[in-house]
């Protein structure tokens, strides 16, 4: 977790109870409590369907190097059923492990941004479970489970449906104030992508815009305790300009997007400032992503060398 998140005053549920099953321990919502993690069927992928030995309805809903995303139905307490997201974070090495072993795991973290968020006023489904095993003191696998938000689709897709530029600048005349309530509320999303915000109609009586979004997977959130600083602010908007391609769209989309963010409340020196730091974060950030982009491009080309040389040694191997 974040240093601000670290010193900030976590506010969590009162209705929770411990959750220690199969070696696993962590919190919960008391629905949760008897979840056979370990049981369920990991194995899903994407729109894969199944249904385990507890009569439990799965559906697989991400499956990546990373985490791997459950949508599983429980029965509540008041007869009906409920669906719950349940995540998976993977380990991805003993030093990774050892490096995340140091801190709370990334399910924790989750877990406790979800609820401070909610209490900050930043909409995000409400958590429900987080759990870790140690062993020796390292982390080895944690779970995070949240309650469904019922959206039809993200940002992301609501953007691409939309062709005319005119219609773009109407949907980030709706988006781009609500992130910046999120900062405004001292929450900022690290990897603030267009997949990661979702994207409903408003009620007609609600009296506030013709959308209404959702903030999802959090835990590469940050805390602060009074408003997010102007360069946080700037480079968590980079993820979200970067995801919705903006680079390559007119000029007047970009200046959209942040006059939009910006609002009439921000006067003319703090938006000058705001750009300044805009201009430096993006820079930051478009290098740490060249760099990265040369590692991977690196490693696939050693890789791809190695099993050339192994497949050579086979047919010489073979001929001798």
């Amino acid at each position: 977790m974040s240093r601000e998140a670290l010193t900030a005053d976590c506010v969590l549920p009162g209705a929770t109870v411990p959750f220690e099953l199969g070696g696993l321990r962590g919190e919960c919502v008391p629905l949760l409590s008897g979840l056979a993690l370990e049981a369920l069927p990991w194995h899903l992928r994407c729109g894969q369907t199944a249904r385990t030995s507890c009569g439990l309805n799965v559906c697989g809903a991400k499956y990546s190097q990373s985490r791997q995303v459950l949508l599983v139905e429980l029965p509540d307490l008041g007869g009906g059923m409920q669906r719950v997201y349940v995540k998976r974070y993977l380990s991805r090495g003993v030093l990774r492990s050892s490096f995340a072993s140091l801190g709370h795991s990334r399910a924790r973290r989750e877990w406790t941004l979800g609820w401070e968020a909610i209490h900050r006023g930043v909409p995000t489904p409400e958590p429900a479970l987080w759990a870790e095993r140690r062993i020796g003191g390292l982390l080895r696998e944690c779970y995070f489970a949240s309650r469904e938000a019922v959206f039809p689709g993200s940002f992301r897709s609501l953007w691409g449906s939309s062709d005319r530029d005119d219609a773009r600048v109407g949907l980030l005349r709706e988006l781009m104030p609500f992130i910046r309530h999120t900062h405004d509320r001292g929450f900022v999303h690290v990897d603030l992508r267009a997949k990661h915000v979702l994207a409903a109609p408003a009620p007609s009586d609600s009296g506030a815009g013709a959308l209404r979004f959702m903030l999802i997977d959090l835990d590469r959130g940050r805390l602060a305790r009074g408003e997010a600083g102007i360069y946080a602010r700037m480079s968590s908007l980079y993820w979200l300009f970067s995801s919705l391609r903006l680079e390559r769209c007119a000029g007047e989309l970009r200046e959209a997007f942040f006059d939009a963010y910006f609002g009439e409340g921000w006067s003319l020196a703090r938006r000058r400032l705001a750009l300044c730091a805009a201009w430096v974060a993006f820079r930051a950030k478009e290098l740490r992503v060249w760099r990265r982009r040369r590692r991977r491009r690196a490693l696939r080309a050693r890789r791809r060398l190695k099993r050339e040389l192994a497949a050579a040694r086979k047919v010489s191997g073979g001929a001798g």
